[in-house]
């Protein structure tokens, strides 16, 4: 066989491997999105500002899956509020749950979400601006409007539940 024909087939398999552990790590499960109003919403956490690369991010996320791995009532979540500045983030960082904690919380009540589940490996999950922009024409062809923040619920390692809060008419 010649050089050309085994680096053809190399890249044939090579292709054929990707696109197999692509799909088999969720990478190609479309988003769904669906229209859900919850009485209340209570996220405990702490409030983040400044540039991904602020070590402080990355304490504040480590506290607040620590804290919901080892509680049962807790589950890991993370309130982005939309700003314009690409390399900085505001965020509120920590845990939802039913069970009253005396830590600061962000409460919503009687809220209209759109939601979605993502059930993929992060090296194959859909990039945030992807989900925004489909979540956004879900809102539009079901006559809602987004509000300027979204909240990530980390139930496991790659299972995401995504909320868009809706602006009240």
């Amino acid at each position: 066989m010649n050089n050309k024909i085994k680096y053809g087939v190399a890249i044939l398999i090579s292709a054929i491997i990707v696109i197999a552990v692509y799909y088999g790590l969720g990478g190609a499960e479309p988003l769904v999105f669906e229209k859900e109003t919850r009485p209340m919403l209570k996220v405990y956490g702490k409030p983040f500002q400044g540039e991904y690369t602020d070590p402080t991010i990355e304490k504040l996320f480590t506290e607040a899956r620590e804290f919901a791995l080892a509680n049962e009532d807790a589950t890991l979540a993370i309130i982005n509020y939309n700003i314009s500045d690409e390399d900085s983030v505001k965020q509120f960082i920590g845990y939802i749950s039913d069970k009253d904690y005396d830590k600061m919380f962000v409460e919503m009540k009687e809220v209209t979400f759109v939601k979605t589940k993502i059930n993929a490996h992060n090296l194959v999950m859909p990039r945030p601006d992807k989900v925004l922009e489909e979540a956004t024409a879900f809102a539009k062809d079901n006559g809602l409007k987004l509000d300027e923040l979204s909240i990530e619920i980390y139930h496991k390692e790659s299972d995401l539940e995504v909320l868009f809060p809706c602006k009240a008419e």
